[in-house]
């Protein structure tokens, strides 16, 4: 999340040499593969780990999610996020991305207004800041999902 990628990768692959049994640490070398842009080495692992810990917490989701955004696949984004039976701010984030790609507007739209309620100081400004993809490209479309659907550029003002 520092958009240390190179990092990351390095002392997850060593984790996983390591423990190579240890679902947690596979999807999270997955997910830090997905970061640095690299999402068809990064969605087996993380599915490997779901494989391993069939009783999974539910942010493994979000992470293969993740993957299928970074590969473009996103009808296998969002049919990954409507398994997850508690959302979360993040996880209305994604939804949004994966609808609005899909060109499904109107979802897109209504995703968008739970996650305003829940994030009411985001904005294109702020994500762009926060998100941690290494690849220009990953992280213009993914605040472009969120522009087509309405995200403002700024965060409001305090009070307004």
């Amino acid at each position: 999340m520092q958009k240390r990628h190179d990092l990351a990768i390095s002392e997850f692959r060593r984790a996983y040499e390591l423990n190579p049994n240890d679902a947690t640490i596979i999807n999270e070398y997955g997910w830090g593969l997905t970061w640095a842009g690299r999402a068809d080495e990064g969605i087996p692992l993380m599915q490997e780990a779901m494989r391993l810990n069939p009783y999974y917490p539910e942010w493994y989701l979000t992470s293969l999610a993740d993957g299928y955004f970074v590969a473009r696949r996103y009808d296998e984004m969002i049919a990954t996020l409507e398994k997850v039976s508690q959302p979360w701010s993040a996880f209305h984030r994604r939804l949004v991305v994966g609808y609005a790609h899909l060109g499904r507007m109107e979802e897109a739209r209504a995703v968008l207004a739970k996650y305003r309620e829940l994030e009411p100081q985001a904005s294109i400004e702020l994500l762009a800041k926060t998100l941690p993809f290494k690849r220009q490209d990953d992280l213009d479309r993914f605040l472009d999902g969120l522009r087509k659907a309405g995200l403002p550029e700024k965060s409001p003002e305090p009070g307004a």
